[in-house]
């Protein structure tokens, strides 16, 4: 009965796993893309580049915590 429940939750928080897997990608171009802009010295970017590095540092802990209760699941 528990492993049922448990297949259950997985495929109710699939499309979740998906939506994170897409934004972790994302946070990774984004990445690039500050550190293009950081390299180019565009004073004006610099919150632009920030801002987006706060993102990739927030998705990064988000993800790494999914991470960590899938293994605890399984």
């Amino acid at each position: 009965m528990k492993f049922d429940w448990l297949e259950t939750k997985r495929k109710q928080y699939l499309p979740w796993y998906i939506v994170f897997n897409l934004l972790t990608f994302l946070a990774i171009l984004a990445a690039v893309i500050v550190l293009i802009i950081l390299s180019l010295g565009f004073d004006f970017l610099e919150y632009v580049a920030v801002s987006l590095l706060a993102v990739v540092v927030i998705f990064s802990l988000i993800y790494i915590g999914l991470k960590i209760e899938n293994k605890f699941i399984k």
